[in-house]
């Protein structure tokens, strides 16, 4: 059996720290861990003269620069990395562009959905930003070899819409 290696992407803080996302990513990277697995987790936010620095560089490309940067840093963690490889993600924006690659799985945690967001946001996205969203979940859900809901009101929204 091939080993298995687990990276958690993170786009609303430390993945490794207990308080993003309730503890729920660095709990996994403890228990993975734990069970002998090789894992870590990969925070894709930057700070404010960071992003920036990289909006002002890169201009309407500065999310994939930004994601470029970061991936490059992944790439040493994963260089010696024997097996198949598992991105768990906590949003659907992390999700790579293009085609899916042989020996690499991607797993989705999701607590809420763009539909349901778009329903009781306190200020409502234009159309084109949740358009653009609503594209951005899709192709994460398409890509997805596995996608685990935290709520059964997300796992019924993803079921109707």
């Amino acid at each position: 059996m091939k080993a298995v290696s687990f990276v958690i992407l993170s786009n609303i803080g430390n993945p490794t720290h207990p308080r993003t996302w309730s503890g729920t990513p660095s709990n996994l990277i403890a228990a993975l861990q734990k069970k002998g697995y090789r894992a870590t987790g990969v925070d894709l936010t930057f700070g404010r003269f960071a992003r920036s620095a990289l909006w002002r560089l890169y201009g309407k490309e500065y999310g994939r620069s930004r994601l470029s940067l970061l991936l490059s840093q992944l790439r040493l963690w994963l260089m010696g990395v024997d097996g198949e490889i598992v991105f768990l993600h906590i949003s659907t924006t992390s999700f790579p562009v293009g085609k899916k690659k042989a020996g690499v799985r991607h797993v989705l945690f999701m607590d809420s959905t763009v539909h349901l967001e778009s329903l009781y946001t306190i200020s409502p996205l234009n159309d084109g930003q949740t358009k653009k969203r609503e594209e951005d979940e899709r192709r994460a859900l398409t890509i997805a070899d596995h996608v685990f809901t935290t709520s059964e009101c997300a796992r019924q929204d993803i079921v109707e819409h």
